[in-house]
């Protein structure tokens, strides 16, 4: 089931967060990211396998004033994960138009204050910083995949090597990037379609710089713009069946049986 406040696109930015079961981030994310974005930007929840209480959490953002909610929501009936949203992502976004489509996990926090509203700027300054030495027709478009530090992972991403156009700011290339925070450009990944027979939670990020690799693009980290995903404590705070979750998503794709 697919349902939306209004038929309107609000923003040049789709943002989505997957969710499942009986976790309880989801309200705390979103207060959290509307509160530090610096821009608005409307946002899909998709839900698989929703417990009674997530999914009534998921039905009150859904018709909260547009300052506090979200505004389209996917349920299903099973765990579906990741990438079945990220294509549902994808296609609601080639859909009604939006430019940008960014991935927010239900469990970061963030740390930088104005964070969307500034790699957005940063996009149009380095855009016209690399343009500026090329050819007209070589100039760029939208290529660059943004993802915010992430503090506290398990194991954090080795940069492979920095940028350097006489910006006043930080900026890394990662070889891939976790899926905590990332900012797609639409005009790069048109044609991406995620690997809905990997595992639920598997596979993700190398998919996505596989594409962007072979499509000329770059994955790009500010060190001044940073999140928190603290692997350890959230694990910790899983129930034993969202343990078990956890655990079976990094063997188990979600596999569908249809009518023919």
């Amino acid at each position: 089931m697919t349902i939306s406040n209004g038929p309107k696109r609000g923003s040049d930015v789709l943002a989505y967060t997957v969710t499942y079961g009986d976790r309880p981030f989801l309200g705390r994310v979103v207060a959290g990211m509307r509160g530090s974005a610096g821009m608005w930007f409307d946002w899909l929840v998709c839900a698989g396998a929703p417990s009674d209480a997530l999914a009534a959490d998921c039905k009150k953002l859904l018709h909260a004033p547009d300052a506090s909610g979200v505004q389209y929501l996917q349920l299903w009936e099973e765990n579906r994960g990741q990438h079945h949203a990220t294509n549902a992502a994808m296609k609601l976004a080639r859909e009604r138009g939006y430019k940008w489509l960014l991935r927010i996990d239900d469990d970061v926090e963030f740390k930088t204050k104005r964070w969307l509203k500034r790699i957005l700027k940063r996009n149009d300054e380095l855009k016209r910083l690399i343009n500026a030495d090329l050819e007209k027709a070589d100039k760029i478009k939208n290529i660059f995949v943004y993802v915010p530090t992430v503090l506290r992972l398990k194991v954090p991403v080795k940069h492979v090597g920095v940028m350097e156009k006489g910006q006043s700011y930080d900026v890394e290339i990662v070889p891939y990037a976790s899926g905590c925070l990332r900012l797609l450009p639409m005009d790069l990944m048109k044609d991406y379609i995620a690997p809905i027979y990997a595992p639920c939670g598997r596979g993700d990020p190398q998919s996505i710089a596989d594409y962007v690799t072979d499509h000329g693009g770059l994955q790009l980290r500010f060190r001044d713009i940073r999140v928190i995903h603290d692997t350890v404590e959230i694990e910790k705070a899983d129930t034993p069946h969202g343990a078990i979750q956890r655990e079976m998503s990094h063997y188990w794709p979600f596999l569908e049986a249809k009518d023919v």
